[in-house]
């Protein structure tokens, strides 16, 4: 039938002119036009739909968020340019220029929302150009580009909002939480302001490192708060003046905080205004000490509980080793390791087995890898050792060797602690702290008082209520000085008399109550 090379086709044609055969009928061909063609429709129909786009609003926040502004959209059309001038990938009669990868970016800030299909070829021309700019990227960690796009960041990337209004080819007003949710933090703008100002980006991130993530986390509120106050008051927030600073300050008590709050949000912005020297300035001493006479910042407890509490539940039939179960034994190891330790939270969760060491004389020892709080340059707990002790109800000991024999069989990483529920994974510092606190409420201790930390105040001044020399327990725990053990921890230890008014009130006064009896 004619010319067709298609089988299938030379079948439905030969079908069709067999029935119109046995139909005595005849076929004929016209011409339709364009616009009454059924099946020519879809292709004369323009679909503005396919010109996807960042949100315009916004794009103008994170315009407003660089120390430098955009001057060129590379890859846009006249239906979905952010700015211009731009550049097209296709002849356009308003683009400055016809593909972005035969022009130099070098000398400009640009904006690129490439096709992700380009995006290795996009990165590549940044390296090369040496270019500085705003991509739009997806969080694709498995994608052969990723690598290379991890190099040449120079910022913390800044998360979209997951929403439909992110990306539109129509205009949306965008609602104030999606907007807030693309406002990056103070670190990152704090990231731009080094690299405008000069410093390489290696340099940037030896830096930034200068601050633990605990750092980070306590400043990156009061710094985000810093900022929008400049942005309501047209203040440069890297360049301000000592009267802003206190000024944001002073807006900050008259909203309620207290000297500790605002204490910390005059280091947050020493953190990233270092030129100021807010710490040492005259005028924002008397205005601490203002803010200090005015709402001062007492200590919340005057006394420690006394660890007898919890050596006598120990002592309990219920608590004796051969009885407890992974929830029980988890929950007392992580308690005698730590009054042992006189430590923080924080190294009972850094502990591993594969730096686990078992001595001789049966004690244990850990290497302690890991940066901790009160870790500095010339400082570092580099092992905690915990020996046995006579008493087997309370030898950490003996509940460490049991609890290391009882988890073998889990699929376990290093971590010494394991959650107590599958999938039995490393347990975070708020886990552990969760398992201290119930067994000191069980111990009759108010836990609304008294957190997981106080277990270092407690253990510290039960061994100088024993006699041991102050000198000896600074070195143990790695304290720098006395005045750091005075101050914090050195505290008169409850009577039991203080400590029953807690116990008739706790759900558990019945075994209290009949322990104390006896």
């Amino acid at each position: 039938m004619g010319g067709t090379k298609s089988q299938l086709y030379n079948y439905f044609a030969n079908r069709i002119w067999q029935l119109v055969l046995q139909d005595k009928g005849w076929i004929s061909a016209e011409h339709v036009p364009g616009v009454a063609n059924i099946a020519d429709k879809a292709s004369r129909k323009f679909d503005n739909e396919k010109e996807w786009k960042l949100n315009s609003r916004i794009f103008v926040i994170l315009n407003s968020l660089v120390c430098q502004s955009i001057d060129i959209d590379l890859f846009a059309t006249r239906l979905n340019f952010q700015i211009k001038p731009f550049v097209s990938w296709k002849p356009d009669p308003e683009c400055f220029f016809v593909d972005a990868f035969a022009m130099s970016w070098e000398t400009h800030f640009f904006y690129a929302f490439p096709p992700f299909s380009l995006l290795l070829r996009t990165l590549q021309k940044v390296e090369t150009d040496q270019a500085t700019g705003i991509l739009i990227f997806p969080n694709w960690t498995t994608q052969v580009w990723y690598p290379l796009l991890l190099k040449l960041l120079i910022g913390s990337p800044i998360l979209l909002p997951n929403d439909t209004f992110t990306f539109s080819s129509t205009e949306t007003d965008l609602t104030p939480s999606i907007v807030q949710n693309v406002t990056p933090s103070g670190f990152c703008r704090l990231r731009q302001g080094l690299h405008h100002q000069g410093y390489s980006p290696s340099t940037v991130d030896i830096i930034m490192d200068g601050w633990r993530d605990s750092t980070k986390r306590q400043y990156r509120v009061y710094i985000e708060k810093w900022i929008d106050f400049c942005g309501r008051n047209t203040i440069q927030a890297l360049e301000a003046t000592v009267p802003e600073t206190l000024t944001f300050l002073t807006e900050l008590f008259y909203s309620g905080v207290g000297y500790s709050a605002i204490n910390t949000a005059k280091s947050a912005l020493s953190a990233i205004l270092p030129s100021l020297q807010l710490g040492s300035n005259h005028i924002t001493k008397k205005f601490m000490r203002g803010v200090f006479n005015s709402r001062p910042s007492l200590p919340k407890i005057s006394s420690i509980w006394d660890v007898k509490c919890v050596f006598d539940l120990f002592r309990l039939p219920v608590w004796d080793i051969e009885n407890l179960k992974l929830k029980s034994l988890t929950q007392k190891l992580a308690v005698l390791l730590i009054l042992s330790a006189c430590e923080r939270v924080q190294l009972l969760a850094s502990l591993s087995l594969n730096n686990m060491i078992n001595n001789d004389d049966g004690s244990f020892d850990f290497q302690i890898n890991v940066l901790l709080k009160t870790t500095k340059p010339g400082n570092h707990k580099s092992v905690v050792k915990f020996r046995p002790f006579q008493e087997s109800s309370l030898c950490p000991v003996t509940h460490l060797a049991r609890y290391i024999r009882m988890t073998s069989y889990l699929n376990r990483d290093d971590a010494l602690f394991l959650t107590y529920r599958k999938p039995y994974t490393a347990a975070s510092k708020s886990s552990i702290s969760r398992w201290i606190k119930e067994v000191l409420f069980l111990a009759g201790i108010d836990t609304s008082v008294y957190g997981a930390h106080s277990t270092r105040s407690a253990s510290t001044s039960h061994l100088k209520a024993r006699g041991v020399d102050v000198d000896q327990i600074i070195r143990y725990v790695g304290w720098t000085n006395a005045k750091t053990f005075a101050r914090f921890y050195n505290k008169p230890i409850e009577s039991e008399k203080q400590l029953s008014v807690f116990r008739s009130h706790s759900s558990h006064s019945v075994i209290f109550e009949l322990f104390y009896c006896k």
